[in-house]
């Protein structure tokens, strides 16, 4: 026979957390809200369970300090880039009389700057967390 099926709403952010939660277990959401059901009738109650689910909740929070500091490093990138851009623009306008830099001359630039960007990168990817 087969069990009884449950249906229910949730609000948006509970179901996004049970979403995060069933991925980081590896297991479907179906499977996840059973685990939790049960661990909150008390079948599952122990104080591994307990060290668990925080240790879920710690993981989750990681994960979104993660995305942010992937997105924070990549806004840096960026303003680093226009920085450079705008003072090697500025030094060449000060100090050739008020010449514009040639677009041939910025394409070359832009050029040397992005392969010195990937290597400079490359190098602190590669290397121990110590060393850096």
């Amino acid at each position: 026979m087969p069990s009884p099926k449950l249906s229910f709403r949730l609000p948006p952010e509970t179901y996004k957390t049970l979403l995060k939660l069933a991925e980081l277990e590896g297991k479907t959401v179906t499977e996840m809200t059973r685990e939790l059901i049960e661990q909150g009738l008390g079948k599952h109650a122990s104080i591994e369970d307990d060290l668990l689910t925080e240790l879920r909740m710690l993981r989750m929070e990681l994960g979104d300090l993660m995305a942010k500091s992937v997105k924070i490093g990549g806004i840096t990138a960026y303003y680093a880039r226009m920085s450079t851009i705008y003072t090697s623009e500025t030094m060449h306008f000060t100090t050739n009389n008020g010449q514009p830099m040639s677009a041939e001359t910025k394409k070359q630039r832009a050029i040397q700057w992005r392969d010195e960007s990937r290597q400079q990168a490359m190098k602190l990817l590669e290397a121990k967390f110590e060393e850096i």
